[in-house]
């Protein structure tokens, strides 16, 4: 009797720790895949604990005690599940990054700022160039006015050298009328006294 409740305690011991290790491997097992005595559909006994014979189409182990297998959330194969593959990637293909359009906007900036700048060189050459003209035209005019006046000058001095001229020729013939008269005066007088 004593040997019937030992092979009966050990293999109760055995079956137990086969149900534990099933339990690990199913746990431990990827959801795609169920267990072998669920993927069969026959209903399976232990413990008092009866497990459904309908399985989910994921194939969850999720029996308890009293109630069916519980049908897991599903998830779109579009999202990855962060906790098995980590922190999702963001795709870059056709989305250029932030640095790079950062890069661009500086870049034109950049050159509107260039262009600025040769405008306004542009605008400072002209105006130069402007005032120099006006510079020489001033100039111009000055060496005119110079050269009229001293046409005027030389007229005046011409002028001024004919009257002279003028003078003396009249003062000459003057001089002459009397001269004559006084000789005339003297002969009178001889003439009379003789």
């Amino acid at each position: 009797m004593k040997q019937q409740q030992q092979q009966q305690q050990q293999q109760q011991q055995q079956q137990q720790q086969q149900q534990q290790q099933q339990q690990q491997q199913q746990q431990s097992m990827p959801r795609s895949v169920a267990s072998p005595a669920l993927s069969q559909g026959s209903p399976v006994q232990r413990q008092g604990v009866q497990l459904a014979r309908s399985v989910t189409p994921q194939g969850i182990p999720g029996g308890r005690p009293g109630m069916g297998l519980q049908r897991a959330p599903t998830q779109s194969p579009a999202t990855p599940n962060i906790a098995m593959t980590g922190s999702p990637v963001p795709s870059q293909s056709g989305t250029p990054s932030q640095a790079s359009v950062q890069q661009q906007a500086q870049q034109q900036a950049q050159q509107q700022a260039q262009r600025v700048q040769q405008q306004r060189i542009q605008q400072q050459m002209q105006q130069q160039q402007k005032q120099q003209r006006a510079q020489q035209l001033q100039q111009q005019q000055q060496s005119i006015q110079q050269a009229q006046q001293q046409q005027r000058q030389q007229q005046q001095r011409a002028q001024q050298q004919q009257q002279q001229v003028q003078g003396q020729g009249q003062q000459v013939q003057r001089q002459t009328p009397q001269s004559q008269g006084q000789r005339n005066w003297h002969l009178w007088l001889i003439r009379n006294e003789i």
